[in-house]
């Protein structure tokens, strides 16, 4: 478990380019209240630390990258459906991840606004060994097996998400995102559980 406090921003300049906390640098291709589509450089901060665990000492860690992400989305009434697909271009080895979702937005009031929704994320094999796998050097330095991960699921997940309106210009946000991992990244010898809970407040003023 690890605590890290990130930017929450959102910019947007003439309807054309943006910046969102972890898209520092975007454009839009279209951009209207039922379609959404662009191209993105994404901060992936997804890291593993030889520190996190006694078990990674051996097995060495893996750098948060950047990511060239390409994504799209369809809003119909309380409903939007988007995807996207994001390659590691930062040298890495993170590979291509690729996820789709759906998330339905309830307000409650004035003030409140409740949104959840299923999705799933996709990763190519050079993702899923990158995190997942044990190569000839990582067995022998660490002991464990060896074990080749395949392209396919990563993991199933359901989002939520919460946002008080308290004033105006200020909005409180709290998210949870609880995962499942999938075939190869679940079933690897350096996964010790197979749910990922990541959780996310945020303060933002809207000018």
């Amino acid at each position: 478990m690890r605590f890290q406090p990130i930017p929450a921003i959102d910019i947007e300049y003439k309807n054309l380019l943006f910046a969102k906390q972890d898209m520092p640098l975007g454009v839009y291709f279209i951009n209207t209240p039922v379609w959404s589509a662009g191209l993105a450089v994404q901060y992936d901060n997804t890291q593993r630390r030889p520190s996190d665990n006694p078990a990674l000492a051996s097995i060495g860690g893996v750098d948060t990258t950047y990511r060239a992400k390409l994504f799209g989305s369809y809003t119909l009434s309380a409903l939007t459906f988007s995807t996207s697909a994001a390659q590691d271009i930062d040298g890495h080895s993170e590979g291509l991840l690729i996820d789709a979702n759906v998330i339905g937005t309830l307000p409650l009031g004035s003030k409140w606004y409740l949104s959840a929704g299923p999705g799933a994320t996709w990763g190519n094999s050079q993702y899923q060994n990158t995190f997942f796998g044990v190569d000839q050097a990582q067995s022998v330095a660490s002991g464990l097996p060896q074990y080749q991960a395949h392209a396919g699921l990563r993991d199933i997940y359901l989002s939520f998400e919460a946002d008080y309106l308290i004033t105006k210009h200020w909005t409180a946000t709290a998210t949870v995102k609880i995962a499942q991992l999938q075939s190869s990244a679940a079933h690897g010898p350096i996964t010790q559980s197979r749910q990922q809970t990541t959780t996310t407040a945020a303060l933002s003023y809207t000018f």
